[in-house]
């Protein structure tokens, strides 16, 4: 509704929730997608934004979906050997998990250093289950390995975007610090968490 009517989504992107578990799932982000290579082997994850349905020349029918994620969109081409199966499932606003190869193209009337057009033929689909994902009960702390001051002043920012009850603790050089203040213990923190301390520095404290 809020993409619909605004434009865009005021209350988020209902793909943000999942992002830990797409990256653990070996997902390729739209948008690096360009970088990847024409006839690139790629698994995307992203909302159906729209479909539509045609026939080649040679009377075989297609299916063109716009998918969508957090960094940007592409179009997935579904040709007929996948068509029976997938046409009555790709509907707009379900998610799902796409395996194909990339396809760079030059756009029509751009010029050589314009950027190509991107788009996935399909060679397999499946649906997002995202029941699946359903987030644990919320950390009772965090104990962070600290190495360095930048990692501080990367933390303290989390604090303004992740509120929440779970106590934070600190270990630099076999000594632990807690901290006053408190941080969110969902699965979207654990991802902020390791991009700061690494997976190796991020643990939970359900005690």
């Amino acid at each position: 509704w809020e993409r619909e009517t605004l434009g865009i989504f005021v209350s988020g992107h209902p793909l943000a929730e999942h992002e830990e578990r797409f990256a653990r799932m070996g997902v390729t982000p739209i948008r690096d997608l360009i970088t990847c290579g024409d006839d690139a082997e790629v698994k995307i994850a992203g909302l159906v934004a729209s479909v539509r349905r045609t026939m080649t020349r040679n009377g075989a029918q297609i299916m063109i979906a716009q998918i969508e994620d957090t960094t940007g969109s592409c179009e997935a081409v579904v040709f007929s050997k996948l068509y029976q199966t997938l046409s009555p499932i790709f509907v707009a606003d379900e998610i799902f998990v796409l395996r194909g190869r990339v396809r760079l193209r030059e756009r029509p009337g751009e010029s050589e250093d314009a950027a190509p057009s991107v788009s996935l033929s399909v060679d397999e689909a499946s649906l997002f289950n995202a029941a699946a994902n359903e987030a644990p009960p919320p950390a009772r702390g965090w104990l962070l390995e600290l190495r360095t001051r930048e990692q501080v002043d990367r933390l303290t920012t989390l604090f303004e975007r992740f509120p929440g009850d779970a106590r934070v603790v600190l270990r630099s050089n076999n000594k632990e610090r807690e901290l006053p203040r408190r941080l969110g213990g969902e699965r979207r923190v654990r991802a902020e968490l390791v991009a700061i301390f690494g997976d190796e520095g991020v643990h939970l404290q359900n005690e």
